[in-house]
Formats: C-alpha cells, sequence, structure tokens
C-alpha cells in the first residue's frame, strides 16, 4: 500500500514538473531571445552562381561572432550595425578578402545586430558638419 501512494505520488508529481518544460513558449517570449540579425547572402558578380554569406554564430550578451563564407573573385566592404544595451546604435566596418572563409568577433561592443550592408566598392567616409 505504502508502495503505490509514493508511486501515484511521484506520477503526480512528474506530471506537475513536465507540464512548463514541455510547453510552447509564447510568441513574446520567443520574440524577445532571438536575435534581429540571424543571417544574409549577396549574389557575386564573378563567378556566377556563388553567394556572399555572412551569418551570426553566437550571440549573447557579452560577444558577437559573424563567420562568413565569401566565393566570389572580389572582395566585399562590410557594416554591421547593432544597438547596445542604452539603445544607442553603432556602426563596426571590416573588409572581407576575395576567395576566403573566416570570422569576426565583436568584442568590447555588446548588443544585438540590426542590420548588416555589404557593397563590392569602398564606402565613402561621412562628411564632417563644421559648425
Amino acid at each position: 500500500m505504502r508502495t503505490a501512494i509514493c508511486l501515484t505520488g511521484t506520477a503526480v508529481l512528474l506530471g506537475v514538473m513536465a507540464g512548463p518544460v514541455s510547453a510552447a513558449p509564447t510568441s513574446e517570449t520567443a520574440d524577445a531571445a532571438a536575435p534581429a540579425f540571424t543571417s544574409k547572402s549577396w549574389k557575386c558578380s564573378k563567378p556566377a552562381g556563388k553567394k556572399f554569406k555572412i551569418k551570426n554564430d553566437s550571440p549573447n550578451e557579452r560577444w558577437t561572432r559573424l563567420s562568413y563564407n565569401n566565393p566570389c573573385s572580389h572582395k566585399w566592404y562590410v557594416r554591421v550595425y547593432y544597438k547596445n544595451s542604452g539603445g544607442a546604435v553603432f556602426s563596426y566596418p571590416f573588409t572581407v578578402k576575395k576567395n576566403s572563409k573566416g570570422s569576426k568577433s565583436l568584442k568590447p561592443r555588446p548588443g544585438w545586430i540590426i542590420k548588416v550592408e555589404a557593397s563590392k566598392k569602398r564606402p565613402q567616409a561621412p562628411a564632417l558638419n563644421a559648425d
């Protein structure tokens, strides 16, 4: 009798504990946990049919690692836009050499990536306002 009560009690306890674990996350929780940028690709001018790809490998609160694959016969100029914990928007530019694979870590600048832009031509520096 005592064993039956223990088994029944265990089954009830496991049933209560398994409920929240197997529950599907709500849309609010899923949206808040996912970073804004996961991956993006651009077509190469040469060779035809190939794409330059960049993806967010390991987003967390301390650093972000971007992995890239450039099978193109030209280099790409990349600019990453992100928000820090205070809400200020910053950008980080870097160049990816032709026919290369690698990664770039953004360690000193925490925050989620908002947008990634890539261009085949070197972007112009912004004009400074002399007030």
